[in-house]
């Protein structure tokens, strides 16, 4: 099989996971798309410069962060609305766990939580997630560890002020 066959069936396969990555990223069902579809396409055209195709999954997530980070420079700018067209606003519809998922690591800085999502939605390994973050082994574990810190104290609070 090609490295473009390959690309191609892996994207087939993880459009859920790039996805669910993506939203995490943006906090925005349409910006999650189109940071999905630029990813896609970049993906695309530079496949020659993938030079181990087992690393596919580190190196398209890493294209994904990229395109999230283009957009949200590109759509920093604000826009003024009306009341009228606020208030007919919707918020993306997520499956019940990812809404909890969500709720529960908005808690936590975008680094800390990215590696939330990458080591437990997306199921990477910790040397995956350093290689895509660019960044030490170790480094990752310690973040990885302190956002679990932080998730647990959190839990705890929530369930000290459910039972007072």
């Amino acid at each position: 099989m090609s490295k473009r066959q390959l690309l191609e069936q892996f994207i087939i396969e993880n459009m859920d996971s790039a996805y669910r990555f993506a939203y995490s990223y943006t906090k925005d069902k349409e910006e999650a798309e189109d940071v999905v579809g630029e990813s896609v396409l970049k993906a695309l055209k530079s496949i020659g410069q993938l030079r181990d195709v087992t690393r596919m999954k580190s190196w398209f997530f890493r294209i994904i962060i990229n395109s999230a980070n283009e957009s949200h420079r590109s759509r920093s700018k604000i826009c003024v609305m009306g009341e009228e067209e606020l208030e007919n606003l919707i918020p993306p519809s997520l499956p019940e766990p990812i809404k909890d998922f969500e709720s529960m690591t908005n808690i936590l800085p975008v680094e800390l939580r990215n590696i939330i999502v990458l080591r437990f939605l997306e199921d990477m390994k910790i040397r995956d997630i350093a290689e895509l973050l660019d960044t030490n082994e170790n480094t990752v574990k310690t973040r990885l560890y302190k956002a679990l810190r932080m998730l647990r104290l959190e839990m705890e609070d929530n369930r000290d002020a459910e039972r007072s």
